[in-house]
Order: C-alpha cells, then sequence, then structure tokens
C-alpha cells in the first residue's frame, strides 16, 4: 500500500468517512425507549404493573380456557361442513 502524501488530509477524509457512516445507521435504527433515571419504583410515568404468582397462573388458566372455547367451536364447524360435504356427495351418487 502507497503511503499518502498528505497525512492529515487522509486521516480527516477517513474519520469523515467513519463518522457519517455511524450517523447513517444511527438515523435507521428505531427510535429506543428512555427510562427515566433515578425513579424509585412505581412512581414513574412508565412503571409496570407486576402481577403476582397467583395472578400470573390465573391469567394462564383464562387464556387456556379461551383456547379450549376456540378449538370447539372450530371442531364443530368442521364437523358441520363435513356432515354438508356428505350430503351433497350422496345426493349427487343419486341422480
Amino acid at each position: 500500500m502507497r503511503e499518502p502524501q498528505d497525512k492529515g488530509l487522509f486521516f480527516t477524509v477517513f474519520f469523515a468517512m467513519a463518522l457519517t457512516a455511524i450517523l447513517i445507521v444511527w438515523m435507521i435504527l428505531p427510535p429506543q425507549k428512555h427510562h427515566g433515571e433515578g425513579e424509585e419504583e412505581g412512581e414513574g410515568t412508565h412503571s409496570k404493573k407486576v402481577l403476582s404468582r397467583e395472578g400470573r397462573v390465573a391469567q394462564a388458566e383464562a387464556v387456556l380456557v379461551k383456547a379450549e372455547e376456540i378449538l370447539t367451536h372450530l371442531e364443530k364447524a368442521k364437523d358441520e361442513k363435513a356432515r354438508k360435504n356428505s350430503g351433497k356427495k350422496a345426493s349427487a351418487n343419486k341422480k
């Protein structure tokens, strides 16, 4: 590699290009959520609701019950669709 004649210009251009690349990447990245420093837990405007173990279990059970209801509804719809299709096939065979 050749040695540049003007080293000061070389380093200036090199660091300017590096800084430009860093700024472009920084502008592309999505903004981050900032948390206030020194805020006590529960006092800030962004405090999270912490659930106890029982609360999490109750929430999980509610989700499971909802999922079971959806599955039973889907199974009933599938059975009804199968009955309709079998009825159509039987009437088509008679003709």
